[in-house]
């Protein structure tokens, strides 16, 4: 009856110190990572209701990890701890695994180890941190060296581009201007505007003086005996007639006074080229 009875005992023994032994699961989220990524090692014990665990942290090279949590849940007549445990690479190699202790409330200890961890590198194989090389900034020196060029550079390029605007407005060359088209209308024989041709002859750059306010009359005796400006006033007074006209007449008229007229403006016109020319 001893042995039946003993075989019983040693059976709810086992049963019960198989019942009291933690089950512990772990998994990690990442097995790769760079310096200062943390990665997360969770640690599931699956243990009865009247027993707890904490955990202790090993030391691990190359690395700083950390408890970031702690939660407990109901699972049946049982209870599972879960431990989330930090790690986040300090060094561009892990010689070690990381570890753990989890330690009932009994003092109970049990070791557990990790998986080793690959820490990648942004460039290069060297696993030695160097620090960063200082982007070479000019001096302030130098920075207002070259505010001052480029002030410089840009007040030239502002002065020419005023002086050809001058240049471009100027008196004397919008009359040269004017000039040189009545001299390519004649000369691809269309008949000039008879209004700016009167202005361009008589301009003070031709006459060397202001006589806007003269007749042509007047003008001939001012010319006194000078051909080139006679020659001028000549054609001032065909112009008079075609005062209120728009143009002299075309090449190929068959009025014989117009065909004269053109010739004597033209003769005019080259007569200015000429003391323009001159004067220059």
């Amino acid at each position: 009856m001893n042995k039946p009875f003993l075989f019983f005992v040693f059976f709810v023994l086992v049963v019960v110190n198989s019942y009291a032994q933690p089950q512990i699961a772990q998994s990690f989220s990442s097995q790769t990572a760079m310096i200062g990524q943390p990665l997360y090692w969770t640690i599931e014990v699956i243990h009865p209701l009247w027993n707890s665990y904490q955990v202790t942290i090993v030391p691990c090279t190359g690395a700083e990890i950390t408890l970031a949590s702690r939660n407990l849940a109901r699972k049946g007549d049982q209870v599972a701890t879960t431990f989330r445990i930090k790690i986040v690479p300090q060094a561009l190699a892990m010689p070690d695994v990381p570890a753990v202790s989890v330690v009932d409330q009994s003092g109970h200890v049990t070791a557990i180890s990790g998986k080793a961890i690959a820490v990648r590198t942004i460039s290069g194989t060297s696993l030695e941190i160097q620090q960063p090389i200082a982007p070479p900034f000019r001096s302030a020196h130098f920075i207002w060296i070259w505010i001052f060029a480029s002030l410089v550079v840009a007040a030239i390029i502002a002065f020419f581009y005023w002086r050809r605007y001058k240049l471009a407005h100027n008196p004397r060359t919008l009359f040269l201007r004017d000039l040189n088209r009545a001299r390519q209308e004649f000369r691809r024989e269309r008949s000039p505007n008879a209004t700016g041709l009167n202005r361009v002859l008589r301009s003070m750059f031709v006459w060397q003086a202001n006589v806007e306010s003269r007749t042509p009359l007047e003008l001939l005796e001012f010319a006194a005996n000078d051909q080139r400006l006679l020659s001028i006033a000549q054609g001032l007074i065909v112009l008079e007639r075609y005062r209120y006209a728009e143009a002299i007449a075309a090449p190929g008229s068959e009025a014989r006074t117009k065909e004269e007229d053109r010739r004597i403006a033209e003769r005019a016109l080259a007569a200015a080229v000429e003391l323009v020319g001159i004067t220059r």
